[in-house]
């Protein structure tokens, strides 16, 4: 039987921190969005189903000896598919922690590439002037919930990512890791993660936008946390509990304190944003029956903001713009990463807080006073 052969290419996306310097008002560099990539050809014989899960087991553990993590990590996943089938928890867990130590230590061997943006500076001026001469910074700050060049059209991408999809990701087989070498999920879908990068960079050239504006609003001495918290205070949809405590993470944002911004913010949008929901006619309530019947308030997830009832409510945008900042693993995920203690601070930075702070402006800007939600 002649030996069955399949280019494997791993990709691993590590966790960025997303260093920037911005200055003067000008954006002097962004953080690189980088893939490191290794592609290799080898025996894919392993795979087929008439191998055992020790045969495997022995061939990773030789190419982990031959100091091959690359090749020993595909290897020890091929064996973690049948490990499952055989619910052996003891030889599970052990092809889990070898999975993870093999990506961790094939790091290394990747080769980096880099995707370049090219941000449209012309029609990047032409927002800024029109959202800065609205009058007033009332009027301004609705301008920028509202303007559409701040938030990434799906419908645009996805009519076009595929153009310029790289014969790898079409071809190969993808494994998406973090910097701790844990395998990503959806990371082995290479449209879908290429779809994922092209959303990434149009997401970049709206924060690279939003930063412009906000730096010019605060060195007109316009914006401040004053002057921010009265905007919100004055649109009447906030609770008036979740506005007293997004006003204490207003404060550290503008004292530039944006580790304690963060997790102040994030929550809070979380909860508004449901609020908001529910008032325009969304089941938010979960029902739990294990050991009896109780009942709470959903937790706001992808698989929410992609059903047709948030989408027709808030904008398909909107909720795809708020899934890849907060919950997209192949995304931000600043929801799950500061829950549950992963996000780096360096990360808690200007440019994330400013997109929470965005996201109250789209609510505020999109639904003027409670009464319209009644």
């Amino acid at each position: 039987m002649p030996v069955m052969l399949s280019d494997s290419v791993i990709v691993g996306c590590l966790t960025e921190k997303r260093k920037f310097i911005f200055k003067n008002g000008h954006l002097i560099k962004r953080p690189d969005i980088v893939y490191y990539v290794k592609c290799v050809l080898y025996s894919t014989l392993h795979t087929m189903n008439n191998n055992t899960l020790e045969s495997i087991l022995k061939e990773a553990d030789q190419a982990e000896k031959s100091q091959n993590f690359f090749q020993a990590a595909h290897l020890y996943k091929s064996a973690l598919k049948k490990a499952l089938k055989s619910a052996n928890s003891e030889t599970i867990s052990f092809i889990k922690t070898k999975l993870v130590e093999m990506n961790q230590k094939s790091q290394k061997e990747f080769k980096s590439i880099e995707i370049e943006q090219e941000l449209p500076q012309e029609k990047i001026d032409e927002i800024i002037n029109r959202i800065l001469n609205q009058g007033n910074l009332e009027k301004s700050l609705e301008a920028i919930g509202l303007c559409s060049g701040l938030c990434p059209q799906k419908k645009r991408i996805t009519e076009t990512y595929k153009k310029s999809m790289p014969l790898a990701f079409q071809l190969a087989t993808l494994t998406t890791i973090t910097d701790k070498g844990h395998m990503v999920k959806r990371g082995s879908d290479g449209e879908y993660s290429w779809f994922i990068e092209i959303y990434k960079i149009n997401q970049g050239i709206s924060e690279t936008l939003l930063l412009k504006l906000f730096y010019q609003l605060m060195k007109s001495k316009k914006l401040d946390e004053k002057s921010l918290e009265q905007y919100l205070d004055d649109t009447k949809i906030f609770p008036a509990n979740s506005l007293k405590i997004l006003k204490i993470g207003i404060h550290h944002y503008f004292a530039e304190d944006y580790i304690s911004a963060l997790h102040i913010l994030i929550p809070q949008f979380e909860g508004i944003f449901l609020h908001l929901s529910e008032l325009l006619g969304i089941d938010t309530i979960a029902l739990n029956q294990e050991n009896g019947i109780s009942t709470t308030t959903k937790t706001l997830s992808s698989l929410y903001l992609s059903s047709d009832k948030f989408t027709n409510a808030w904008g398909e945008d909107f909720c795809q713009q708020i899934d890849f900042v907060l919950f997209e693993p192949l995304g931000y995920k600043l929801r799950h990463r500061t829950a549950h203690g992963e996000i780096s601070a360096e990360e808690c930075n200007i440019l994330t807080t400013s997109i929470m702070i965005y996201f109250f402006l789209v609510l505020a800007a999109n639904i003027k006073t409670q009464e319209t939600l009644s």
